[in-house]
């Protein structure tokens, strides 16, 4: 029955966009409507700035938009989706670290000060962390095969056989990745609890 649906999906992208490519341009309203807000999570996830998600997903289906005539049509449309959305948001990022350097580069010893974030109470700490922020960090500590796994596993909330067609692997492999994956970020964050406690323990 998955495998049906997805067919089906399959097909209405692949009738959507033949239809663009003859001229129906507005056609394409069709598929930012139906992808825009799974773009907008794994856009949100990967630069953790929701603010600046919304943005970024009018980049990438501007981006799309333009590059169809390079699609081969044969193939399911939200794999290539997603490879765009990854690399506009890897690209957003490379270019938001060069910013930050150049003006951190510009200032002077006193301004570094200002800027630099006073000492709280250690106990405290974990009441500033914000949680999404948390786990999204750690889960950009993962090797990449495991972060782009669980993106589209808890973010984009594929199905593991959605998952297999956009990554071309069997839904084993996937079903053992997303396993893998959970593991390896649940220790990672056990680890930083007891980080935690042994930190605040050293101020009690």
């Amino acid at each position: 029955m998955i495998r049906k649906t997805i067919k089906r999906v399959k097909n209405e992208d692949q009738e959507i966009i033949r239809r663009i490519l003859d001229g129906e341009q507005w056609q394409y309203q069709y598929l930012v409507e139906k992808y825009q807000q799974r773009v907008i999570n794994i856009v949100a996830c990967i630069t953790g700035d929701r603010t600046e998600a919304e943005d970024i997903t009018q980049k990438v289906f501007i981006k799309i938009y333009y590059s169809l005539d390079r699609f081969d049509p044969s193939l399911p449309f939200f794999p290539w989706l997603y490879r765009v959305t990854v690399n506009q948001c890897y690209d957003e990022l490379r270019r938001f670290r060069r910013k930050r350097q150049t003006i951190f580069s510009d200032m002077d010893g006193s301004e570094t000060q200002i800027v630099a974030e006073p000492i709280r109470r250690p106990d405290h700490h974990l009441e500033r962390k914000n949680l999404a922020g948390l786990v999204r960090k750690l889960l950009f500590s993962l090797p990449r095969r495991y972060r782009d796994i669980l993106i589209l596993k808890d973010v984009a909330d594929h199905s593991y056989d959605e998952i297999s067609e956009i990554l071309g692997c069997s839904m084993q492999a996937v079903r053992l990745k997303v396993f893998r994956a959970r593991n390896l970020l649940r220790k990672k964050i056990s680890h930083l609890m007891k980080e935690e406690r042994r930190f605040l323990s050293s101020y009690q």
